[in-house]
């Protein structure tokens, strides 16, 4: 009895205690009010707005059907909040009723089984990566309240093949769609103004797009690695177009620039393996570097007026290019700009040009004649490294230096035709590696408006003769022999049927003797062994005190150094150049003898 009399009292004093505490108002969670017990369960929101609006911020990690009420508490459901059903992984079917507004960023962003979404035409405004990862996602109703597709909305969605942007939209953010290898078929909006950086980007199953009249502006990267593109339609309106923007589109075929479009961003075609054809805006200014580059298909280019500069690498790598058309304009052509175009055979640059870069025709290994223009007064470094099939170049005498191997490694190369004299060849300052340059014929004072012959013109081998044709009116034959001159006389017979009578026209062409040629020794006319063997004959008699076997002009022929006398110093001059004209070469006395 004593022990329940305790405890009572203790009881007591407890509620006595409590009673004298102040009151705590303890605020219970909300719970979440389900539109119906089967597609709504789960969902948590928050009042907005000053009570008057709601806003959904969450959901239970099992739900798989997502119906947003239109209302909760009575009040209209307006928002998404962000990542309100981010990485919902067993998310498959999302619908939003036509009471929302808004859907905030990343609101289903990581919904990796989530393959639905149905959205009212409330919708107005959508943040970025909205849909970004979902994966498995395929059909996407998008609200035609929407004016603009922000980015990274559909990144990285594996499983889209097709979306329609409705006409309300006028911009698409960057890389709203990059990264969706399954998509195939896009409707643009007619209304559609700018496209951002990077939109399509990787969307390798994407074979056409229809640009609407009204885009005006496409940021970089947009098809870049879109590797089954083949066409896109480019609309008059646009007069803007980024960098890389087709870099990697190794299906495309042909392009044509709208005329709006006056600057080329660089890298812009780099890579289109299977371009052939592309027409250039006819008020294009500028092109930057890369922009063809490594366009492995390209053909021809015909390059518009106004264009002052062709970028550093702009053909690079244009194995199948066969013409280009430069226009006076351009006054720059940059390094590498014609880099590895194997197949061009040849190729104009205009006198504007007063720079060409290092590298500029490097492998160029078809290319066969080449006129430097007038203004260049430097040729850079490896201009024309490894053009193995160069054989012929024109240079102006206002040409000063030619920088280290920029003729390296071109070993056909028989002709140079050179504007000014010998001693102004003499006078360029000529680096190392251009032996192929060094051991060519110079032919100086060449005039430039005559055409380069298809054929080289030898000069050092070939005796130079006078000749001398005159024309009669004699009826006989007659022949006159002197010591230096012959003289022939062929007869022809011309009818006029008229007056019955005969004519008979005589031609008579004389033939004079050269002096001979420096080198040849023997006086046949002809630098070989012979004149070898006549040089070498000469010295030995001179050397045993006999009379040389030789005349004065071929004693004179014979001193190559111009010391006054023959000896095996020249012997070895005239032996040399006969190995090296045996050995293909077109060698010239000041390179024999070390001047050049």
């Amino acid at each position: 009895m004593k022990k329940i009399g305790k405890i009572f009292a203790a009881l007591t004093a407890a509620t006595l205690c409590v009673g004298a505490l102040p009151a705590v108002q303890i605020a219970l969670p909300r719970v979440s009010i389900a539109a119906s017990a089967e597609s709504a369960d789960g969902l948590t929101y928050q009042l907005i707005n000053d009570g008057t609006e709601v806003a959904i911020t969450g959901c239970d990690d099992d739900v798989t059907i997502a119906t947003i009420p239109s209302e909760i508490e009575g009040k209209p459901v307006t928002k998404i909040s962000s990542y309100a059903f981010s990485s919902k992984s067993k998310l498959v079917k999302v619908t939003i009723p036509d009471s929302v507004i808004s859907i905030e960023n990343s609101a289903f962003n990581g919904c990796s089984h989530l393959r639905i979404v149905t959205m009212a035409n409330s919708v107005q405004t959508m943040g970025t990566a909205v849909f970004a990862n979902c994966s498995e996602l395929k059909e996407v109703t998008l609200s035609e309240s929407l004016t603009e597709i922000k980015g990274s909305m559909f990144s990285e969605c594996d499983n889209l093949t097709e979306i329609v942007i409705p006409d309300s939209v006028t911009a698409i953010g960057n890389n709203a769609f990059s990264s969706c290898p399954r998509l195939k078929q896009i409707s643009l909006s007619k209304n559609l103004v700018s496209i951002g950086n990077s939109v399509f980007q990787s969307c390798p199953a994407l074979t056409s797009v229809e640009l609407s009249d009204s885009v005006t502006t496409m940021g970089n990267y947009v098809f870049c690695d879109c590797t089954g593109l083949e066409y896109v339609s480019m609309p008059k309106s646009l007069t803007s177009m980024g960098d890389h923007l087709f870099f990697g589109c190794s299906a495309l075929t042909s392009i044509a620039i709208p005329d709006g479009v006056s600057t080329l961003k660089s890298y812009i075609f780099s890579g289109c393996t299977s371009l052939e054809k592309v027409k250039l805006p006819e008020k294009l200014s500028k092109m930057e570097s890369g922009v063809f580059n490594s366009c492995e298909s390209l053909l021809e280019v015909v390059l518009p007026d106004g264009l002052t500069e062709i970028a550093e690498g702009t053909f690079g790598d244009c194995k199948k290019l066969i013409h280009v058309e430069i226009p006076d304009s351009v006054l720059v052509i940059n390094n590498s700009a014609f880099h590895g175009c194997e197949s061009l055979e040849k190729i104009s640059i205009p006198n504007s040009v007063i720079s060409m870069g290092d590298y500029t025709f490097d492998g160029c290994s078809s290319l066969k004649s080449i006129t430097v223009p007038e203004n260049i007064m430097s040729l850079e470094g490896h201009a024309f490294n490894d053009c193995s099939n160069l054989e012929s170049v024109l240079l102006f005498k206002d040409v000063t230096e030619i920088q280290y191997a920029a003729f390296n490694n071109c070993k056909n190369l028989k002709d140079v035709y050179y504007t000014g004299s010998e001693d102004d060849w003499n006078a360029i300052q000529i680096d190392s590696y251009n032996d192929a340059l060094l051991n060519a014929t110079i032919h100086y004072n060449w005039d430039p408006n005559d055409p380069i012959p298809t054929q080289p013109v030898v000069t050092t081998t070939t005796l130079p003769t006078t000749t001398t044709t005159t024309t009669t009116t004699e009826s006989t034959t007659e022949q006159t022999t002197a010591e230096t001159t012959a003289t022939t006389t062929t007869n022809t017979t011309a009818a006029t049927a008229t007056e019955a009578t005969a004519t008979t026209t005589a031609t008579t062409t004389t033939t004079t003797t050269p002096t001979v040629a420096k080198g040849d020794a023997s006086g046949d006319g002809v630098l070989d062994t012979n004149d070898v063997f006549e040089a070498m004959l000469y010295v030995a008699y001179c050397g045993a005190g006999m009379s040389g076997n030789l005349t004065d002009d071929q004693i004179a022929a014979a001193d190559i150094d111009g010391d006054g006398s023959v000896d095996s110093t020249d012997v070895y001059y005239i032996l040399y150049y006969v190995a090296l004209q045996g050995a293909g070469k077109n060698p010239t006395w000041d390179f024999i003898l070390g001047r050049k």
